[in-house]
């Protein structure tokens, strides 16, 4: 019997001290100092009476603010969006906020761009889940998620957290800055430890408030136009937890909405066919109680067509967030309707507002040269440029007028020239009819 209990101790033993350096290991190599979710989740926890929470990636923690939403809804809510989350992340999340807090509503954001992420199998990056895992407490559907959202390449790193970045411990200025972070009275009290200047702000709730926005009309650009939706194509992973949480709510008595939150009229314009996701949605719903608001479908008085509102193509900024908020406000209190609010469909949206340049797409040629083409809703006019090629002092090195030179024209209302073989930046102003439309200012290195 004694020998027993010795071998039973000593695996206990054994047990105690591989968590322990395991859990050492990953703090000093973790810098999780920033992380939003580590705050959120726990302030989740500690909070009471929350009845109504919110899923979604950051495009939702930035757009949902239950301090501004609460007192015209009437809700007590609580934003539970993380970077990248996936719908299998918000299913979870959804399951642990309603055995905590008995939830009785829920928000799901259906960014279209994580649903053509790769399936639970395929999965190459982990953080989105590991934003998540760390900071939840354990569970069953914690560990169904871990098993079932990962797979046999990433399970050492799932439960293992001092393996993620072992590595990093022959990096001793690391791990310096880390636990010199990690020792400060916000971290220790559960705070962030943020870097001089705020981006993006923790305020409450979950919220996040993004403090950067873009500052010229129009001056949004990408390498490639995005790519059209292809429905046959979407996650199995992220299709099928949809169809759980829709599930989970008529079970549980949860009523469910979906939404998408605004993208930036450059992105839209670009995919060409968004109102096929749309549709899909609406058919996934269909003979359930579960609703869906596709908030890109907002008229231009509810939400203005101005780059301003967005600090990228698909986030918002805090003005952005303001006009959102102010119409999700009124059509989820019954103050205005669907139709006042909204296009019929992306279609009649861009054919009914003022046709605009959006931005642009940069094409690369063999030598140092390149072709700038509008994304633009504009199909009649006279295109012209102004261009300045600069060095990285901001110096001006050559300039391109298309009023001065034609033949820099393209076919399809875009311009070609050459810039340099070394670092410089390219301001490009767009023109139609002489009137100023985009201007976008980017960076290249050769």
């Amino acid at each position: 019997m004694r020998n027993v209990i010795k071998v039973i101790a000593s695996i206990l033993v054994f047990v105690i001290l591989c968590a322990g350096i395991n859990k050492g290991i990953g703090y000093i190599t973790n810098d999780d100092t920033l992380y939003f979710s580590r705050v959120a989740i726990n302030e989740m926890y500690d909070s009471e009476d929350i009845d109504t929470v919110y899923l979604g990636a950051s495009v939702a923690f930035y757009a949902l603010d239950p301090s501004y939403i609460d007192p015209k809804l009437g809700t007590n809510s609580f934003n539970l969006a993380t970077m990248h989350q996936n719908m299998d992340g918000s299913l979870y999340l959804l399951k642990e906020a309603y055995r905590t807090h008995h939830i009785k509503e829920v928000y799901v954001d259906v960014f279209y761009e994580i649903a053509t992420l790769f399936e639970a199998e395929k999965r190459q990056d982990m953080t989105s889940m590991y934003l998540i895992t760390d900071y939840t407490k354990p569970s069953l559907d914690k560990f169904f998620y871990e098993i079932n959202g990962s797979n046999d390449k990433h399970y050492f790193n799932t439960f293992l957290i001092s393996r993620r970045n072992w590595q990093l411990l022959l990096d001793p200025s690391y791990i310096r800055g880390v636990i010199s972070r990690k020792l400060t009275s916000e971290y220790r009290s559960g705070g962030l430890v943020y870097k001089e200047n705020r981006p993006n702000e923790y305020v409450g709730r979950g919220f996040v408030r993004n403090n950067k926005k873009l500052q010229t009309e129009g001056n949004l650009f990408r390498v490639t136009r995005h790519n059209p939706i292809n429905i046959d194509k979407l996650s199995p992973t992220w299709v099928k937890a949809l169809e759980e949480i829709i599930d989970y709510c008529e079970k549980h008595d949860i009523k469910l909405h979906l939404i998408a939150t605004p993208l930036s009229n450059y992105r839209l314009l670009s995919i060409g066919n968004y109102d096929e996701f749309i549709k899909f949605i609406n058919h996934k719903i269909e003979g359930t109680s579960a609703d869906y608001y596709d908030f890109n479908l907002l008229r231009e008085e509810y939400f203005p067509d101005t780059t301003t509102n967005f600090s990228d193509d698909h986030h918002m900024s805090c003005d952005g967030t303001l006009y959102f908020e102010e119409a999700f406000c009124k059509l989820m209190s019954g103050e205005a309707s669907r139709e006042e609010l909204f296009y019929g469909s992306i279609e009649e949206k861009f054919e009914t507002m003022k046709e605009n340049v959006f931005g642009f797409v940069l094409t690369y040629g063999d030598d140092d040269d390149m072709t700038v083409t509008p994304v633009t809703t504009i199909t009649t006019g006279e295109y012209s440029y102004y261009i300045e090629v600069q060095d990285e002092n901001k110096n001006v090195m050559w300039t391109y007028d298309t009023t001065a030179d034609p033949g820099l024209m393209t076919a399809d209302n875009g311009v070609h020239f050459t810039y340099a073989d070394e670092h410089c930046i390219v301001i490009v102003k767009c023109f139609v009819n002489g009137e100023q439309k985009a201007q976008a200012a980017f960076e290249l290195n050769k």
